[in-house]
């Protein structure tokens, strides 16, 4: 506490006063606590659902490389979808005879795209894809490793054992509508579990890429080959985006769908599904 002088008027002489000075009581620091906490609940999903978009943008953009790549590869392969893997020593698989070596997809399109960054979505930090540089064997043969990228194949387009069909993918002209028939989504590694379109209903949060195995891919792998009857086809799709899958297209173009109306799209129009590229009718979106 200060002691200070002041003059009093009426005797005309110095008089001492006192001057106090003092700190924020309790409730007031309550009340500037209760105010930075509303502002951060506030702002933080702001900043969140921002960075989210954030990423969906770069993986929109790695859809699109991936989408070219397509094409260009598809250009020079007599307008031929590539199989989702060849799977030596098994026969009729679409890439080679023999046994040199496996292949996945996304080795297929490393000429075109020459950067592995790009099967990697920015939501999906634990997704990776091995190059096809791998110790030979013995007999001078290798295993090319595909890895668990973050997109994953419309198996109806790219199944190379399809019933009644060839052994490799579709070609470009079996497509009825490019800009309305899906190539590839975004995906979380496959389960050994058959997964149908009607069923898959949750974000199958369990099933994130965290061992060895194959390149992800939206399929059933409960059986070695897929009738062309069979709607049981796609594996678990993944809604990193705020509820969409970033999906491609034929035609090359990217776009962000709702989950729901992408795995139900098949029961929904079983007779113009998105994932249908051969489309019995007219396209209802």
């Amino acid at each position: 506490m200060k002691e200070y002088l002041v003059q009093n008027n009426r005797s005309n002489r110095l008089v001492p006063t006192r001057s106090s000075s003092r700190g924020f009581t309790l409730i007031e620091l309550l009340v500037v606590i209760a105010i930075i906490a509303i502002l951060a609940a506030i702002l933080f999903p702001v900043f969140a659902q921002a960075r989210e978009k954030a990423r969906q943008t770069t993986c929109l953009s790695n859809m699109k490389q991936i989408g070219t790549a397509n094409l260009m590869y598809m250009q020079d392969a007599d307008d031929t979808a590539y199989p989702y893997r060849h799977n030596v020593p098994a026969p009729g698989y679409g890439i080679a005879t023999g046994r040199p070596r496996v292949i996945f997809y996304n080795q297929l399109l490393d000429p075109y795209i020459k950067s592995y960054a790009v099967w990697r979505c920015p939501s999906n930090p634990n997704a990776w894809v091995n190059d096809n540089n791998t110790v030979p064997r013995a007999d001078g043969t290798f295993d090319s490793y595909g890895g668990q990228n973050s997109y994953g194949l419309n198996n109806f387009v790219f199944n190379p054992r399809r019933s009644g069909g060839s052994d490799t993918g579709i070609t470009f002209a079996e497509i009825a509508a490019e800009a309305d028939t899906v190539m590839m989504v975004d995906t979380i590694y496959y389960n050994t579990l058959p997964r149908n379109p009607t069923r898959l209903k949750g974000d199958p949060v369990n099933f994130d890429p965290i061992a060895s195995g194959y390149g992800s891919y939206w399929r059933n792998i409960a059986s070695t080959t897929w009738p062309g009857n069979d709607t049981d086809a796609i594996a678990q799709g993944k809604k990193r985006h705020q509820g969409f899958v970033v999906t491609l297209f034929a035609d090359g173009h990217a776009k962000a769908i709702p989950y729901d109306r992408l795995v139900n799209d098949l029961t929904n129009n079983p007779m113009n599904s998105i994932w249908d590229p051969w489309k019995k009718g007219p396209y209802v979106p």
